[in-house]
């Protein structure tokens, strides 16, 4: 997909596809209508020149901001010092349409492992990335930095009055195979029940799953970890038997992203293989 279509894609997937979170009447963490809402009338190609999903999200919103006429953007990465100790910093200050607002942004995917009703068990591609760790850093730490007497500091000094934090979490989480097959999700509470979802299988499970010999994939970059794929010209398709046939030769042995197409070459689903080391990994953390 040539980039600037590929950026107008992820534009419009980083601002209206639904968030991870859901917390009942907590501002906070904005549900799926507050952000689909946004009508996004004026969309010009975001210039992304990094691929670092963090800070590829991050230039989207940015962008987002200075399209929308009741949005302006005040700071961007302002560190938070107490001293010589750094307190933390504010993701990005906003005037909402005349309120200043702090907001948090985080991207992030997750594989759920054993029992997932616990926020625990979801691990991103870095084992120790938790869906509960990350929550939790951003529930009791990053949304309360306008609380810290460092932070409330730094924010007099611009003559801002922060009235409102926001987490814009976005991502998928990535369900057990036979779960996505059979569209039987278990999630934590508070999780988005309208989430992003993919799947993920061992490579053992992927070289022997029957519903996938027929099936074509392409190996995700990623650039392309955002929106789904709407073409994949220039991008090598493999069948199930030359999909394993990479897997098994890869050097890397924690986990591969992969795209399922349709005939026509779209995005069917998206998935994750994760290979022996990766849980041999979580459970050592466990251990």
């Amino acid at each position: 997909m040539p980039s600037d279509i590929r950026a107008i894609e992820d534009f419009k997937w980083c601002i209206q596809s639904p968030p991870l979170m859901q917390f009942e009447d907590d501002q906070c963490w904005p549900n799926e209508p507050w952000f689909q809402g946004w009508k996004l009338a004026s969309i010009t190609t975001p210039k992304l020149t990094e691929y670092k999903l963090g800070l590829r999200f991050e230039a989207i919103v940015a962008h987002w901001i200075d399209l929308e006429p009741s949005l302006n953007l005040l700071a961007k990465n302002l560190v938070v010092h107490d001293g010589k100790r750094t307190i933390g910093e504010f993701d990005l200050i906003v005037d909402n349409n005349g309120t200043v607002e702090h907001w948090e942004l985080a991207v992030k995917f997750y594989l759920g492992i054993s029992d997932v009703l616990n926020l625990a068990n979801w691990h991103g591609p870095d084992p120790s990335d938790t869906l509960a760790r990350k929550i939790n850093r951003m529930a009791s730490h990053q949304l309360r930095l306008s609380q810290h007497p460092a932070g409330q500091k730094l924010l007099q000094l611009n003559g801002w009055d922060v009235r409102r934090a926001r987490s814009l979490v976005k991502g998928r989480l990535f369900h057990p195979y036979q779960s996505f097959r059979l569209q039987q999700f278990l999630m934590p509470p508070n999780v988005n029940p309208g989430h992003e979802k993919g799947w993920w299988l061992t490579d053992t499970d992927f070289a022997l799953a029957p519903e996938l010999k027929s099936a074509r994939f392409v190996i995700l970059e990623r650039s392309n970890w955002l929106a789904p794929l709407l073409s994949v010209a220039n991008t090598q398709i493999m069948d199930h038997h030359q999909t394993v046939s990479f897997l098994s030769g890869i050097e890397t042995k924690g986990t591969i992203p992969l795209a399922q197409l349709t005939a026509d070459g779209e995005e069917l689903s998206r998935g994750f293989v994760a290979f022996p080391q990766w849980l041999n990994d979580i459970d050592a953390q466990k251990a």
